[in-house]
């Protein structure tokens, strides 16, 4: 506490009140699921931010996010905050720990920019905290071959074909529509024994969380109307130039 009597910054709490146990048992559990997060994307943000211009690429979601959070061997003081077991010895028990942790995070990351997901709670991406690209989109839009036997997109501007492709690459992400070993059923069932085992509450992964992951979807899209397409096609070779 500081001499003018207020607090220090991580000294801080978060009081709630209730009038029965029931509600506060419910209320506690929201805290702590509000706290993990909000950690989580806090380390998310700050490994983007590390990474600069260039962004972060997939491939290293769950080594950055980990590093950023500070989990890792080096970091005596936050052992007690992931690791299930922070007094173990000999570097196997830490390379299995960071190795489990880092392949939980990815998952995570993943799943927390899917449609939908806490409504109450937006994450970063609709809080337009973070931009999510698709590396080598323009250079797929550009390709006239690719869409020879299509009329609309062989007359569309490079620039349109690029603003149709990012809105299905975004609808398909943000419905875990991707190839990622954070999102194969099977291999994420794998990481949730490796978890348990090397992780604590709540880095670690429950079954539940498995079990709810879908292994296959389909998109589908109704074909418009001639008259519709002809309408769509001019607006859109319109705002392309």
């Amino acid at each position: 506490m500081h001499s003018d009597g207020s607090l220090g910054e991580f000294q801080r709490k978060l009081l709630g009140f209730t009038d029965n146990r029931q509600d506060a048992a419910l209320q506690s559990g929201h805290f702590n699921d509000f706290i993990f997060v909000t950690l989580l994307r806090a380390g998310l943000l700050k490994a983007v931010q590390d990474a600069g211009g260039r962004g972060l690429e997939h491939q290293k979601f769950g080594d950055a996010v980990r590093q950023a959070l500070g989990f890792n061997r080096e970091n005596k003081e936050r052992l007690v905050e992931w690791m299930g077991n922070p007094n173990a010895r000999g570097i196997i028990a830490f390379e299995q720990a960071e190795n489990a942790v880092t392949k939980v995070l990815a998952h995570r990351v993943w799943s927390d920019l899917r449609r939908g997901w806490r409504y109450t709670n937006p994450n970063l991406e609709d809080l337009k905290l973070i931009e999510v690209r698709f590396p080598g989109l323009l250079e797929l839009a550009k390709d006239n071959e690719l869409f020879a036997h299509n009329d609309f997109l062989k007359q569309a501007s490079v620039e349109t074909r690029a603003e149709l492709f990012k809105i299905l690459f975004d609808i398909m992400r943000k419905g875990l529509a991707v190839s990622t070993e954070a999102l194969e059923k099977q291999l994420v069932s794998q990481v949730a024994q490796e978890a348990q085992q090397s992780l604590r509450f709540p880095w670690a992964m429950e079954t539940s969380e498995v079990d709810r992951l879908q292994t296959a979807g389909i998109l589908m899209i109704d074909a418009p109307k001639r008259e519709t397409i002809s309408n769509t096609e001019n607006d859109a070779i319109t705002r392309g130039g």
